[in-house]
This record gives structure tokens, C-alpha cells and sequence, in this order.
């Protein structure tokens, strides 16, 4: 708590890791039990990187907060 300010926080970096890995569970799941086709697999694949890619650039150049957004000024 004294080095990182409180002993459980939900940091933007790490909430957005959690929602591009869910982005991607959700795609695999719903082309493993039949849901969607290729195409919903690749659109799937899309935007698990896009939210990947916000996980990277917007928490860090965007938003700038949190104890994990690197390169931030």
C-alpha cells in the first residue's frame, strides 16, 4: 500500500487488458461452438487488436493516467 498508494485498484491499463482478452475469448468461443463463421472469426480478430491497440496507445497517449501508462508527456 505504501509503494503503489492502496492495496486493490482497478489500474486503466490492466482494465483494458482484461476487455481485449475477453474481446478475443468471446470470438474463439463463438466459432468453436458454431455461432459465427470465418468471417465473424476474422472480424472478431479485428477487434480484439483494435482493442488491443487502445489497450496500448489510448491508456498510455490518450488517457495518461494510471500506474502502468508508459511514455506518458
Amino acid at each position: 500500500a505504501q509503494s503503489w498508494g492502496r492495496f486493490w485498484d482497478w489500474d486503466p491499463k490492466e482494465s483494458w487488458a482484461f476487455i481485449s482478452i475477453s474481446f478475443y475469448l468471446v470470438a474463439i468461443h463463438l466459432y468453436r461452438f458454431g455461432k459465427i463463421g470465418m468471417k465473424g472469426l476474422a472480424v472478431g480478430a479485428i477487434v480484439g487488436f483494435l482493442a488491443i491497440s487502445f489497450c496500448w496507445y489510448g491508456v498510455n497517449y490518450l488517457l495518461g493516467t494510471g500506474l502502468h501508462s508508459y511514455g506518458f508527456g
